[in-house]
């Protein structure tokens, strides 16, 4: 599987009671910077789901890091880019393979509305390669290459690989 590398923000989405919390990398609560996403998770995600994703902002439809860096966010409000399915229901998922966190993911995708999208990903290596070629030129920094079988181990990227342009 070859997901895009975005220039953005890694944040996982925690839906829980009656919030959403978005929580950096480093265990930074993002919530009150991204209230329209929180917002939207809310209206969309069920409890109990927990997403691994990047912030993006888009100018003129590409991604924009600096301006996800500079806190722009109040004139162009930040997307959420799931790339994958950390729990459902309250049950961590994490130690499922990866094909069958996506086939979950995609299903509860079919529901979402911006700003929530779901990261594309191809199986087929022509298309990887154009994505490479194409995306390094809109800021896209590369891509993630990952087995269908691999877990999801926090910290450690096991079995995944980052291709950058």
């Amino acid at each position: 599987m070859l997901g895009r590398v975005q220039s953005t923000s890694r944040v996982e989405l925690v839906r829980t009671g009656t919030d959403a919390r978005l929580w950096s990398r480093r265990g930074t609560n993002l919530t009150t910077r991204f209230p329209l996403l929180a917002a939207a998770a809310v209206r969309q995600l069920p409890e109990g789901l927990v997403l691994d994703g990047e912030l993006v902002v888009y100018m003129d439809g590409l991604p924009d890091f600096g301006a996800l860096q500079s806190r722009e966010t109040a004139r162009r409000p930040a997307s959420y880019m799931v790339f994958d399915l950390l729990a459902v229901g309250d049950v961590d998922i994490r130690s499922m393979p990866w094909d069958r966190r996506r086939q979950r993911l995609e299903t509860l995708a079919q529901t979402w509305a911006a700003p929530l999208e779901l990261c594309p990903v191809t199986f087929n290596l022509e298309e990887a390669r154009e994505w490479f070629e194409v995306l390094g030129e809109i800021g896209v920094e590369g891509l993630v290459v990952k087995g269908r079988r691999t877990r999801y181990l926090p910290g450690h990227p096991s079995g995944w690989l980052k291709v950058r342009s």
